[in-house]
């Protein structure tokens, strides 16, 4: 039969060892959220190079040009 004293030394063990296991879990996902967050900053850099490169098309005069001629040949197909 358990006395007091192994009573509290089993408990405390356990409270310790419960302690480590949590801390060993919240470690484990801290370190998959920073994974995750640097594969969304990958992303994000990546989207924002593509919208650059969509900026510079769209504001290009030549692009203008290109979808005037585009409209004026689809009006052009839709009253023939």
């Amino acid at each position: 039969m358990l006395n007091v004293f192994e009573f509290v030394i089993i408990l405390v063990v356990a409270v310790l060892a419960f302690r480590l296991w949590e801390s060993k879990l919240k470690h484990r996902n801290d370190s998959v959220e920073e994974a995750q967050q640097g594969d969304l900053h990958a992303q994000l850099r990546e989207l924002q190079g593509r919208i650059e490169v969509l900026e510079r098309i769209v504001t290009d005069s030549r692009y203008d040009l290109d979808q005037q001629l585009q409209d004026l040949e689809d009006d052009n197909r839709d009253s023939a």
